[in-house]
């Protein structure tokens, strides 16, 4: 019911590519790209062919693809669908979330103008990939600006309630689309705190299943590693 995902980061697609091929054999379960037109965030992807040079011998059929491409989310989710286009039910993890992007600066658009694109994105892709989660619905901007654990999972669970919404608008109802949002949180170096705000994300994301009359939609949850616990220059190696 949990895999290990490992985060490919390198600007360089092919140094990427076998990044996630020693990743994957090393025991990682599933890859998150990151995706960045310039390369200073993340992989160098700036067209369709980059991202498939990234994916190159990657079984999209076994090992789960999921995507952080900010603001562009849904240009980078076309592509990713194109690269799986002939593998049917591949467990493509869209990660559309302009909120997360908004609250970041990525984009100076109006929030609406985001959440309506990326909803347009996911309707259409919600049919081509069936297999496929398609909104990530993150509390970590919150938290990597010094939130509290209550004040990150509020905002994804806003997030989450967000996205349900604008897929209603398009004919896609919550009870079907619910389970095909993403819970993201930030971990750290707490244990005893992350386990109970990893229970706690569970319980409200039953009450909010339970609102939209999706019941029996378990929360799914992708806890990244928090970027605010680490120091540029760290005397500890381990």
């Amino acid at each position: 019911p949990w895999d290990v995902r490992t985060r490919v980061t390198h600007p360089h697609p092919a140094l990427a590519n076998a990044q996630a091929l020693t990743d994957l054999e090393g025991g990682a379960a599933s890859l998150l790209i990151v995706a960045d037109s310039e390369g200073r965030r993340g992989v160098t992807v700036a067209s369709a062919d980059a991202l498939k040079r990234v994916l190159d011998g990657v079984l999209l059929d076994l090992a789960p693809v999921a995507l952080d491409a900010g603001a562009a989310g849904p240009l980078v989710a076309g592509w990713l669908a194109e690269a799986a286009a002939g593998v049917a039910g591949a467990p493509l993890a869209f990660h559309l979330d302009p909120l997360s992007a908004w609250a970041e600066g990525q984009s100076l658009q109006p929030v609406a103008a985001l959440v309506s694109e990326a909803s347009q994105a996911a309707a259409e892709l919600a049919s081509r990939h069936p297999g496929a989660s398609l909104f990530l619905a993150s509390g970590r901007p919150v938290h990597e600006s010094g939130g509290s654990e209550a004040q990150e999972l509020a905002f994804a669970l806003a997030a989450a309630l967000a996205y349900a919404k604008a897929l209603d608008a398009r004919g896609l109802v919550p009870a079907a689309t619910l389970p095909r949002i993403v819970l993201g949180v930030s971990v750290d170096a707490e244990p005893t705190l992350n386990v109970a705000k990893l229970r706690a994300a569970r319980l409200v994301w039953s009450r909010l299943a339970a609102a939209l009359g999706a019941d029996s939609a378990p929360a799914v949850v992708e806890a990244r590693s928090s970027r605010r616990m680490l120091a540029r220059l760290d005397p500890w190696t381990n």
